[in-house]
């Protein structure tokens, strides 16, 4: 499923903003406020507890993912910005609040938008955007933000854990899909995804089955 219409494996998405009714429109807007209010406290538990930049913002990220699935990938890039300009200025870590606004409040979206590309193209694609971000994001932590963070062979070791963290968020990413549509959507709206955890296969998963 994804944001546009429902394709198994990716992105479900049920409804949009256009044409809803007042009971559905507040349900959207209360719903949003929700999972931003839950997404920045994610981020700052995160900063507290010490679990790691790259932890707490995957986290956060995740807090994103049902306003997305259900109201397309709009809702979710605009909790996105809500979330990253809130916890920017109440969060006191600026490397988890980077590494959220960075990469992992948007990659859900971006992910499925690169989902057509052919895996050779599409698997380089994600890691060598993601260590972009990161060797950028840590360069501007030790340089302008927080100097005395990190010594430089900490961020090798940091940037390679990354992307392990990484491969493993982004392998969770469809599986939590169909864990949304098959039990929980019946839990925070009263409605039932696909029965006992069937889905069609779509064309294209029939023809690239393994993808990720």
């Amino acid at each position: 499923m994804c944001y546009a219409k429902k394709k198994a494996g990716t992105l479900p998405a049920h409804s949009g903003g256009k044409g809803e009714s007042p009971v559905k429109n507040a349900k959207r807007v209360a719903f949003s406020g929700v999972m931003t209010a839950l997404g920045v406290t994610v981020l700052f538990l995160g900063a507290l507890s010490g679990i790691g930049s790259y932890a707490g913002a995957m986290l956060a990220g995740l807090c994103l993912l049902p306003a997305g699935w259900e109201w397309g990938k709009r809702t979710h890039l605009v909790l996105w910005i809500a979330v990253s300009l809130v916890a920017a200025m109440v969060i006191p870590d600026p490397e988890t609040v980077l590494f959220f606004a960075g990469f992992f409040g948007w990659y859900p979206v971006f992910r499925e938008a690169i989902g057509p590309l052919r895996p050779v193209i599409r698997i380089p694609l994600k890691f060598l955007v993601f260590n972009a971000v990161a060797i950028g994001g840590e360069f501007l932590v030790m340089r302008l933000l927080a100097p005395e963070t990190e010594e430089p062979w900490m961020l090798l070791v940091l940037l390679i854990a990354g992307n392990g963290a990484f491969l493993l968020y982004d392998l969770l990413l469809p599986r939590l899909a169909l864990l949304y549509e098959v039990r929980l959507r019946k839990v925070l709206f009263g409605e039932k995804g696909t029965p006992s955890g069937k889905r069609e296969t779509a064309p294209e998963e029939k023809k690239g089955k393994g993808r990720s």
